[in-house]
């Protein structure tokens, strides 16, 4: 048999190597051929995982998903290098961070901040797909009517006032402070000097007394409350399998909520507390599910959000319309008053099975506060423990459920839910 292998492979046959030796070549070739086989197929292997990796994070991408999309583009390339990976974590990387300097404009947007929604759209590098081309002339156009309403202001301050112009605005007005006096020319001076800080407090109580009619909810008509309490439950605890407690880092993120785990089982959603319904947005997600992310006002100082809504009740989806936005930036509604434990709908969740829940308290700094990456927005740096706010009895329904999701979400430090 080695004698017809020699005369078939001349190259062997001049080697004239004895029969054994040749045997071992023959063998240490049979195995090089193995190994090298075996490497090719692992690289193939390899170049198609990063092939499937960067297809993924292609689709992150166009979704808006940039942090996920980052993270696939990493695990691409650490699979193998190519250029259309390391092209599309550029982009990515691009499009993650003018996503947050656009998110901060957004927010500082609906805090009023208008030079600061400038300053920050400046930053936006890459028109992002959820970019609102009208968000930069309504900045300007706000920061232009309150530098107005500012000069004019400061004018109307340097006028003296003309005693008896206004003598149905005054007697209305101060009714309820001071009492008629016979003398209108007297009057001036001590209803200046004794009138208190105290006149604009029964306004909002006043305000208040009809239920159903809509006011707007703002610093001047809100409640002061820096410590309210939730006295009933969220939704039906026993349909949440698991709760992970804010902070979290998501591809990059920050998310200063909770979620909630339900694993796509339609879950009932109550107000808390009594709570004003003032913003939120009914937002496209691409190829899933469109759904709503609502903001809840219950004090002065104390907010609460809740994100991936699927269905909510008649009166609230009315609010935002038929057509879902392609970006996140929360219109304001008719402020609707709810009362604690009212249904406000039900919730399938993401496509995982979770949603979101967030509280804010304005008097509670978070350590985001110093940080001057997430200091100007009052969601990363107001959040808190959103449980803190359940009493006692609630609370520990829900503190039995904390754990981790797992998967992209991992945690950015201590937990506010000590």
């Amino acid at each position: 048999m080695i004698k017809k292998m020699l005369k078939s492979c001349p190259l062997l046959s001049n080697l004239r190597l004895k029969p054994k030796s040749l045997i071992v070549l023959i063998i240490v070739i049979i195995f090089f051929l193995a190994f090298a086989g075996a490497a090719g197929a692992y690289s193939l292997f390899k170049f198609h995982q990063a092939n499937r990796l960067a297809d993924e994070a292609q689709e992150w991408l166009e979704e808006g998903e940039y942090g996920e999309a980052m993270a696939a583009f990493k695990d691409s390339l650490s699979n193998w290098e190519t250029n259309e990976a390391r092209e599309g974590l550029g982009k990515a990387q691009d499009y993650q961070e003018s996503a947050e300097r656009y998110q901060e404009a957004v927010w500082a947007y609906q805090e009023g901040n208008w030079q600061e929604c400038l300053d920050k759209l400046a930053l936006v590098k890459t028109k992002i797909p959820e970019y609102d081309e009208n968000m930069l002339p309504r900045c300007i156009e706000e920061l232009a009517l309150a530098e107005t309403e500012s000069k004019e202001t400061s004018a109307s301050k340097e006028e003296p006032a003309p005693p008896a112009a206004q003598p149905t605005q005054s007697s209305s007005f101060k009714a309820a402070e001071v009492s008629p006096s016979p003398s209108p020319t007297s009057a001036p001076s001590p209803e200046v000097s004794n009138s208190p800080p105290s006149t604009p407090e029964p306004e909002p109580e006043a305000k208040s007394s009809p239920e159903n009619t809509p006011t707007e909810t703002n610093e001047s008509s809100c409640v002061s409350s820096p410590a309210p309490v939730f006295t009933h439950h969220l939704t039906d605890l026993s349909k949440v399998s698991l709760i992970d407690t804010p902070p979290n880092k998501v591809g990059g993120d920050l998310k200063t909520h909770s979620y909630l785990v339900t694993d796509l089982n339609k879950v009932p959603l109550y107000a808390p507390v009594d709570a004003t319904l003032t913003g939120g947005v009914y937002l496209s997600h691409g190829s899933d599910p469109a759904d709503y992310g609502l903001d809840f006002q219950v004090s002065c100082e104390v907010m609460f959000r809740i994100g991936h809504f699927t269905e909510p009740i008649e009166s609230i989806r009315a609010l935002f319309g038929s057509t879902p936005k392609d970006n996140s930036l929360t219109d304001s509604v008719t402020p609707t008053a709810f009362k604690a434990g009212d249904l406000l709908g039900y919730t399938t969740g993401t496509v995982n099975g979770n949603w979101d829940f967030g509280v804010y308290n304005s008097t509670k700094p978070n350590k985001y506060a110093s940080d001057p990456n997430y200091s100007q927005s009052n969601i990363y740096s107001t959040a808190v423990c959103p449980f803190d706010y359940f009493e006692s009895s609630l609370k520990s329904a829900y503190v039995a459920k904390y754990g981790s999701i797992g998967g992209t979400a991992t945690d950015d430090g201590e937990s506010f839910c000590k």
